[in-house]
């Protein structure tokens, strides 16, 4: 798995840790309260770590890579971005919060039962998160934050501080597995806190 990711030869915590508190700082001083300022701001971070968990009704049980991030450099300020994308989600028509959704949707769409000779079926986009374009994705979820500014709750930042807090959070997913330390260079985290948002804004775009 880890042959996918792009070795680094040191430890970036301590660089990403300033990066973030320095774009926090010029990105958020007095457009946010202090106190949530300070609660986003990163403090003694520790580096993300790698694990697998075992896909048991797949041949072979290949493994799920999922990334830990709680209490990386961006773990906090994942968050905030976070409460933001999953306020986009409602716009995404495809978009299906549970199984009591789904089925309600059907009954509405079908009252009286599916078309006779009709086949019901379903598609998977393999690895999605580690799929998902970065800079298409962004894209994506400014689209849709821009053309529902007045219904979106950006908690006083305006959508460039959000863009810019987005790529910085999507260029810099390090984890280390072992004593070795790797950069995604495509994809989102499994594990990262805006991955599941992010993903559904972009399919809903690309469908």
């Amino acid at each position: 798995i880890t042959n996918e990711y792009e070795q680094i030869e040191q430890n970036p915590t301590n660089v990403i840790e300033a990066q973030t508190k320095r774009l926090i700082s010029d990105t958020m001083k007095d457009k946010l309260d202090k106190d949530m300022i300070a609660a986003i701001r990163p403090h003694h971070s520790r580096c993300a770590e790698l694990y697998g968990l075992p896909k048991t009704h797949k041949e072979g049980e290949p493994l799920r890579p999922i990334v830990s991030s709680i209490e990386d450099p961006l773990y906090r300020l994942g968050w905030l971005l976070e409460q933001i994308t999953s306020q986009l989600l409602k716009y995404v028509p495809a978009h299906l919060k549970d199984t009591s959704d789904f089925l309600n949707r059907l009954r509405n769409k079908y009252p009286t039962g599916f078309p006779a000779g009709s086949i019901i079926f379903s598609v998977d986009v393999k690895n999605l998160y580690g799929n998902v374009p970065i800079t298409e994705a962004i894209q994506a979820v400014m689209e849709l934050i821009r053309e529902h500014i007045d219904e979106v709750n950006l908690f006083g930042l305006t959508p460039d501080d959000v863009e810019v807090l987005l790529a910085h959070c999507l260029q810099n997913n390090y984890f280390r597995f072992n004593e070795t330390f790797y950069k995604q260079s495509s994809g989102v985290a499994m594990g990262s806190r805006i991955a599941p948002s992010l993903a559904i804004v972009y399919m809903g775009k690309f469908e």
